[in-house]
C-alpha cells in the first residue's frame, strides 16, 4: 500500500505491506480561526490572567518584542502587523516598539530569513536586534533561581531586560524537555546564554523521566519559568496550529496562565492515540523538518 507523508515543501511516498500495518495515526481536525485579525484583537484585549494590552503599554516608551527564529513557525509576519497597529491605535508610536529575535543558543538569523519571519515592513518599520548567545557582553547576571532541586544561574540579554514592556510570541507544540513550547520559553533559552541553558536542560536530564507534554511538576518547565519571572517577561502571545499547520487558536497574557489554557487545545490538536506499540513507527515532524535536532519533534 502506498503512503504519504509531508517533508520540507513536498511528500514523501513510500509503499508498506498492508497486512503489515498495525495503525496510521491520524491528529484530530482541530477547525481554524476564520479570522486571525479579529481573534488576535480579541486575545489582547481579553487576556489571560493580566490586563488588557492597550492598558499595559500605556505610556510604555521601550516595548520589545520577542521572536523566535526559523526553526519554529509561528505566523508572525501575519500578526505583528495586527499587534503593531493595535497598538498604534492605541497611542503607542513606532518608534517605542522594537523586535529582538530569541534564538536561544542558535545561530543568528540571516537578513533574508528575518525578513521571511517578520515581514519586509515590519523590518523596515522597526529595529530588529539578534540576540547571540555567544557575546558575554551582552548578557546580565541576574542571580540564580531555583527549579526544584537544581539551581539555575540567570544570564539574560541586557536589551529585553532594559525594555519597559516584554513581550514573548510564540507558538505551542509537545516538546521532549519542556513539556511543550511556548510560554517561558521564548525568554529561555530564548534570550539568555549558554550557562543558564544548559543549566536548565541538565535540570530535565538528571530527572528519572519527563513525559511528552508534561508541563506540571517539571523540573526544566519550572526552571524556564522562574527565569522569565526574574526577567520580567510581561505578556505573551501564543498559537496553537492544527495538523494543518493552520491556527486554531491564539491564547494571550500571562506567560503562565496564558500559556497552560493553550496546552488545553494543543494536547487536543497533536494527541495521537495508540492501539499498541509498533516495532516500527514512521511519522514525518513537518513543519519541524529543518534539520535532524528539530526532527526529533515527530
Amino acid at each position: 500500500m502506498r503512503y504519504s507523508l509531508p517533508y520540507g515543501k513536498s511528500n514523501v511516498v513510500f509503499e508498506a505491506p498492508e497486512e503489515q500495518i498495525i495503525f496510521t495515526g491520524e491528529m484530530r481536525a482541530i477547525p481554524e480561526l476564520n479570522d486571525i485579525e479579529a481573534a488576535l484583537i480579541q486575545a489582547m484585549d481579553n487576556p489571560i490572567g493580566a490586563k488588557p494590552l492597550r492598558l499595559l503599554a500605556k505610556g510604555k516608551k521601550n516595548i520589545v518584542f520577542l521572536v523566535e527564529d526559523g526553526t519554529r513557525d509561528t505566523p508572525l509576519s501575519i500578526m505583528m502587523p495586527v499587534i503593531t497597529d493595535y497598538l498604534n491605535r492605541h497611542g503607542i508610536p513606532d518608534d517605542a516598539m522594537s523586535f529582538l529575535t530569541a534564538p536561544g543558543t542558535h545561530r543568528i538569523m540571516t537578513e533574508g530569513e528575518i525578513i521571511e519571519k517578520l515581514g519586509g515592513d515590519m523590518v523596515r518599520r522597526f529595529a530588529v536586534r539578534q540576540h547571540d548567545a555567544n557575546i558575554a557582553s551582552d548578557m546580565r547576571d541576574l542571580g540564580t533561581v531555583n527549579a526544584g532541586d537544581y539551581e539555575i544561574p540567570v544570564h539574560v540579554n541586557k536589551y529585553a531586560l532594559g525594555s519597559d514592556l516584554l513581550i514573548g510570541l510564540g507558538n505551542i507544540v509537545p516538546h521532549s524537555d519542556a513539556g511543550f513550547s511556548g510560554g517561558a520559553k521564548i525568554l529561555q533559552p530564548g534570550v539568555c546564554d549558554f550557562v543558564t541553558t544548559a543549566a536548565t536542560h541538565a535540570a530535565a536530564g538528571f530527572c528519572p523521566d519527563i513525559p511528552l507534554g508534561m508541563v506540571e511538576g517539571n523540573p526544566c518547565r519550572r526552571g524556564m519559568e522562574e527565569v522569565a519571572k526574574r526577567a520580567n517577561l510581561a505578556f505573551i502571545i501564543n498559537v496553537v496550529k492544527n495538523y494543518n499547520n493552520k491556527v486554531a487558536g491564539i491564547f494571550a497574557g500571562d506567560f503562565l496562565t496564558a500559556h497552560r489554557e493553550g496546552v488545553k487545545l494543543a494536547r487536543e490538536s497533536f494527541k495521537v492515540s495508540l492501539p499498541e506499540l509498533a516495532d516500527i513507527v514512521i511519522v514525518s515532524s513537518s513543519p519541524a523538518d529543518l534539520d535532524y535536532w528539530q526532527a526529533e519533534k515527530g
